[in-house]
Order: structure tokens, then C-alpha cells, then sequence
């Protein structure tokens, strides 16, 4: 990365999570060192890499690639803490005109990066972008599908389906979110759609790793599409009321039938009917007591105001 010759120009920096990116990163500075050299008349462009606590050589590369150019910035967490926090920790230290999210494994093509940009001086806050198409299986995108469809439907904050982790934006918004944003599970792609500001979509075709496996399993996406509906939505809490509701009428209904029958057959097979009740309301009263779990633990984590990350080192700040 070459330095940039006009000091006076805004500053971008780019926030990018890095966790086990060992044989990732140099690719990374790489690609965007051709796309900061292609800006670098009219931008700075300075990186902030979050290193969570890697099984790799991770932070020991990322040292290296800082100790080359000034412009590399670390935050090395103490521990792993997610790449939702990991991206937050990235926008709490930041100070720039401009900032863009990325992941570091080039799946968010760095390329975008001057769309983007181009966006943001036609007026834009948020430069948010959607994927045209998705490598992963085809029973992850259905799931991906189902939950923005749910999530849109019952949240009153619109979420940009197949949108990601890739956005832009500018110092206004990253001002208030560093003043007034600090859930303890946030879940950014509804934050910044909750946040308003004048906002555009950016489209991009979603490119292969290029090393390593990804970190985004099942279960994380799990976790992801649970804390975006707790979060932007009390839907799940009043789900209890309606199937209250239409158990209650079933019920009156049910016990209607059984009388109608016992004055015309005069026989009712009553234990096989309580053991199919007992197993139908059971399994409701477990449904809504773990919605109703879900967000009496978030507000446990939450008033225990612990910090939502701890930095271990800093480098270049």
C-alpha cells in the first residue's frame, strides 16, 4: 500500500473482522491496495483489522503487514467475542470521513468499494448492498429467504433481503452510532436500516473464499436470524395471545363435538383424546415459554452492562 500524497483529502478507512484468515489477509491488502491506488486522487484510505483471539497466525500476520504500512491499524480482542462485535469494536475506533465494512476473505469483493464510494458523493449516508447470487447450499439460501421474509413481515424496520455486512458509511452516521449505539447483541443490518439517514443499495455477485473455511455456520446464521427477530420485533411475544385465542375456540369446538357424540354414540374414547390435549398444550406452553425466554435473557445480558468486547492490544492508533 503506497502512501497517499495529499493529507488533505477524506479519509476512508475500512473495518474488516479477521478470524483464522491466516493465508487471507496479504490477498486482502493486496486487492485493496489496487483499488486505493486507483482512488488515491481523491481519497486516504486507511484499514482497521479486528483480530479475534485466532487458532492461527493471524494477529502475527496482520503485525507484519502493519509494520510495513502505517496505515494498517490492529485491534487484537482478548478472546473470541463474534464478528457482529468484532465489526462494532471496528466502528468505535474509527475517525474518518468514510467507513466501509467488509469481511476479509474477499467474498465482499473490494472492487465495490468505488461504487460505493461514487454513492456516497451523490449524497448517500448509507451505501448498504445486496447479493446477486450465493455460493452456499441451497437449504442455507431457502433459510436466508425464509428469514427476511418473517423478519420484514413482523418488524416495523425493513431489513434489504440477502443484504450483508457490507455497507458504507459516512461521518454522520458513524458519529451517532458511536455516541448512542451499544446493544449487547446487536444485529447491524437492522441497526443501520433503523437508523434512517438517506440510504442506497449497492448490488454485487458474491466471490469464493479466497483461502480458509468459512467461520458462518449453521448455527451462527441460527443465532444471527434470532437476535435480528428479538431485536427489531415483539411479534414472537404476542404470538402467545393468538394461539390462545384459536386453542380456546378449538376447545369450546372439541368439547361440543365429544357432548354431540355422547348423545348420539354414547361412547367417547376419552383417554386417547386427554393424551393428544395434554401433549398439544404441552408442547405450546414449551414453545411460548421459550420465546418469552429468548427475551427475558436478552434483557438479563443487557442490564448486566458488561463491555461488549476487550481489546488485548492496539496497533497503529
Amino acid at each position: 500500500m503506497s502512501e497517499s500524497p495529499n493529507p488533505s483529502l477524506p479519509l476512508v478507512q475500512i473495518v474488516s473482522p479477521a478470524y483464522n484468515e491466516e493465508p487471507v489477509l496479504h490477498l486482502l491488502i493486496e486487492a485493496l491496495d489496487k483499488v486505493f491506488e486507483d482512488l488515491k486522487s481523491k481519497y486516504r484510505f486507511e484499514v482497521i483489522l479486528v483480530i479475534e483471539r485466532s487458532k492461527d497466525k493471524t494477529f502475527e500476520v496482520a503485525k507484519s503487514l502493519a509494520t510495513k504500512d502505517s496505515r494498517i491499524k490492529i485491534i487484537h480482542f482478548s478472546r473470541q467475542f463474534g464478528h457482529q462485535i468484532a465489526l462494532k469494536a471496528g466502528i468505535d475506533h474509527a475517525d474518518a470521513d468514510v467507513v466501509v465494512m467488509m469481511d476479509s476473505d474477499l467474498q465482499h469483493p473490494p472492487a465495490v468499494i468505488k461504487e460505493m464510494l461514487e454513492q456516497y458523493e451523490g449524497g448517500n449516508n448509507i451505501v448498504f448492498t445486496q447479493k446477486n447470487a450465493d455460493h452456499r447450499n441451497r437449504f442455507t439460501r431457502l433459510c436466508s429467504l425464509m428469514f427476511y421474509t418473517m423478519i420484514n413481515k413482523i418488524s416495523r424496520t425493513y431489513i434489504i433481503p440477502y443484504s450483508s455486512d457490507f455497507r458504507l458509511i459516512d461521518r454522520k452516521v458513524l458519529k451517532e452510532f458511536q455516541a448512542n449505539i451499544h446493544e449487547w447483541d446487536p444485529f447491524l443490518r437492522g441497526i443501520f436500516s433503523w437508523m434512517g439517514y438517506r440510504s442506497t443499495i449497492v448490488n454485487y455477485d458474491v466471490a469464493a473464499r479466497a483461502a480458509g473455511e468459512s467461520k458462518y455456520g449453521l448455527r451462527l446464521l441460527s443465532h444471527l436470524a434470532i437476535a435480528g427477530t428479538t431485536s427489531f420485533s415483539t411479534f414472537p411475544l404476542e404470538v402467545g395471545i393468538y394461539i390462545g385465542i384459536i386453542t380456546l375456540i378449538a376447545s369450546v369446538l372439541l368439547f361440543v363435538t365429544l357432548f354431540g357424540m355422547f348423545l348420539t354414540q354414547n361412547e367417547i374414547h376419552w383417554s386417547l383424546f386427554n393424551a393428544n390435549l395434554i401433549v398439544f398444550f404441552g408442547s405450546i406452553q414449551i414453545c411460548l415459554l421459550g420465546m418469552i425466554g429468548e427475551y427475558v435473557g436478552r434483557i438479563f445480558l443487557e442490564q448486566k452492562q458488561r463491555p461488549l468486547y476487550i481489546v488485548d492490544e492496539t496497533i497503529g492508533f
